[in-house]
């Protein structure tokens, strides 16, 4: 009998006694690697170099990488604020040399009569500047100018002009970025609910938009240096079409056989109901399981949070959940800023937008909250509605399935021969037969049904199986079946009292 030694040889003739070490085949399945990269733009006063993979272990540290105000930096923070722990890479890219830079203006008039408070929100940032009776437009409109520029998180910078006939003050709001995704940054006053209506007695404000936004950073460069590097999802900073298709078709070739480097894109859309019913007018422009487009809408005035943050949070949360066949639905979605009460979209209006591929968000008290993740993909090749890759845990579950039942059966038949059923090969020796191949198969449906992934195990017992391949002889093929288990959406109760 032999043992399959592969360290003793057998025809060792010096004395001793010699300890060969072999670990265990694994016993179950292994947990699924997450690692999430974001993509965004950075400044020049970031000390990370421009087209370099940093990890993000700690809040506060994008913006020392990608510079203080920056895009990826405010990635940065929103995915750490919501995740401690699963591992997060970032990457900045430059600003487009075309890109216009989008500008609000912010007009203060009038001497002030009364103390009180300008409660400004920029960028979904807090702005408070106190107003002391006899404060005019230019002392007002300096003390706004000062809180933004010295913000490390707003996305703004700020400079006054003033000008007579009549008398004012302007604060032009410009963003530290050029790109289209600037547009989602917002400024309010007085957003939250109890917060006064009306600036302090003799001081006016108005705000306007001046210059949108133009040309976000071309990710394309991005896509070559993530050379092997296994990402399990990628948070985009830009929904431009052509950043979105490239980050798709990668995604699309990593998920080949060949590769198994399962990966989708996330990505925010902020603004009001109106420019949803012009984005869900076109629901099939991606038609794909690598996007995930999050909503982000207010009824009639857009939402305060940057939707590259939302994108990020959103991303962390989903990554935490340990669990890819449960739902995150009603996960609180930390740093989120809801819509104003009273202008939240309805049932049937979110209805739409997940029936469009979009996924939605829901808001209990001032508390934003994941309702359902879905993807992009709508139809199939033939142009038929297709639910299959509908919701985003499928995606998430099947991924899970992949690697497990790869790691399991390399780890467990690294250096096996393969024969036929039949032959009595000895004991101990290293053989992987048909018959053997379909155990292990069926021992890794139990154990994606001890996890709930998978449902009805029966019929996955009486399907799967192993087989030689016909041309190939030392080609194992196995077929495995799952039922993948669902989740819990919709409870529906009639209830038929009586009296």
């Amino acid at each position: 009998m032999s043992f399959g030694f592969t360290q003793i040889p057998n025809l060792l003739k010096v004395p001793g006694t010699y300890v060969e070490v072999e670990p265990g085949q694994m016993q179950g399945l292994p947990d699924v690697p997450e690692q999430i990269l974001l993509i965004g733009q950075m400044l020049d006063s970031g000390s990370a170099d421009p087209l370099t993979f940093r990890q993000i272990t700690r809040k506060g540290q994008g913006f020392e990488l990608f510079g203080a105000k920056s895009q990826l930096g405010a990635m940065c923070e929103a995915f750490r604020s919501a995740n401690s722990f699963t591992p997060c890479v970032a990457i900045g890219v430059e600003d487009d040399d075309t890109a216009v830079h989008r500008i609000v203006n912010v007009t203060f008039e009038g001497t002030a009569t009364g103390g009180g408070v300008l409660n400004f929100l920029v960028h979904g940032h807090r702005i408070p500047v106190s107003v002391s009776e006899g404060d005019d437009y230019e002392d007002v409109a300096e003390n706004f100018e000062a809180a933004v520029n010295a913000h490390q998180y707003v996305a703004f910078t700020a400079d006054t002009t003033t000008e007579t006939d009549p008398d004012l003050a302007i604060t032009a709001l410009t963003c530290v970025h050029g790109g289209v995704f600037a547009n989602s940054l917002r400024v309010y006053l007085n957003y939250y609910q109890g917060e006064s209506d009306a600036a302090p007695p003799g001081i006016t404000v108005t705000i306007a938009d001046d210059t949108a936004g133009t040309v976000d950073a071309d990710y394309s460069d991005v896509i070559p240096l993530i050379g092997d590097e296994w990402y399990t999802a990628i948070v985009s900073g830009s929904t431009a079409t052509a950043n979105l298709e490239a980050l798709i078709a990668e995604c699309t070739r990593r998920y080949d056989a060949s590769i198994m480097q399962d990966c989708f894109v996330y990505g925010c859309w902020n603004g009001n109901w109106t420019a949803m019913e012009s984005l869900i007018s076109n629901p099939l422009d991606y038609n794909s399981q690598y996007l995930c487009r999050i909503a982000y809408e207010g009824l009639t005035v857009a939402p305060p949070t940057p939707a590259y943050q939302v994108a990020s949070v959103v991303a962390a949360i989903r990554a935490r959940e340990p669990d890819p066949a449960r739902p995150i639905q009603t996960l609180q979605l930390p740093g989120v800023i809801a819509p104003k009460t009273g202008d939240r979209l309805t049932v049937p209006e979110r209805d739409l937008l997940l029936k469009a591929g979009y996924s939605t968000i829901v808001y209990v008290g001032n508390n934003a909250h994941a309702e359902r993740l879905v993807t992009s993909y709508l139809q199939n090749g033939s142009g038929l509605d297709d639910e299959y890759w509908r919701d985003l845990v499928v995606f998430l579950l099947i991924k899970a399935m992949r690697y497990t039942a790869r790691a399991y059966m390399a780890s467990r038949y690294p250096r096996h021969k393969l024969g036929d059923d039949g032959t009595d090969y000895g004991p101990n020796q290293p053989v992987m037969t048909p018959a053997l191949g379909t155990a292990e198969a069926l021992n890794i449906g139990k154990l994606w049904a001890q996890r709930a992934w998978l449902e009805n195990y029966e019929t996955f017992r009486e399907t799967a199986q192993a087989v030689r391949n016909e041309t190939d002889r030392n080609r194992l093929d196995m077929l495995l079946p799952p039922d993948l288990i669902n989740q819990l959406r919709v409870i529906a109760i009639k209830l038929q009292p009586t009296l």
